[in-house]
């Protein structure tokens, strides 16, 4: 839910599919991410600032430390 609000807030024309997260030995998370975007939409900015931006979201706001975000994104027309 705090990934799907976060990715709502970035780019509200994104779609959230499907969201995976593992533990990890050190208590933080790693996150996999598959989302769905229009055929001609383009990001304004990179897939890494969308990574950093969920990682921070979801560490300042839930308090849950994450590694990282892998994301995939697909398309539909």
């Amino acid at each position: 839910q705090m990934v799907r609000h976060a990715i709502s807030e970035y780019d509200p024309v994104m779609k959230v599919k499907k969201v995976r997260s593992t533990k990890n030995p050190d208590s933080t998370y790693s996150l996999s991410i598959t989302l769905q975007l229009p055929v001609r939409h383009y990001l304004s900015t990179t897939i890494s600032d969308l990574q950093e931006y969920i990682t921070d979201c979801i560490e300042k706001y839930g308090g849950i430390m994450v590694r990282g975000a892998s994301i995939e994104i697909e398309e539909w027309g």
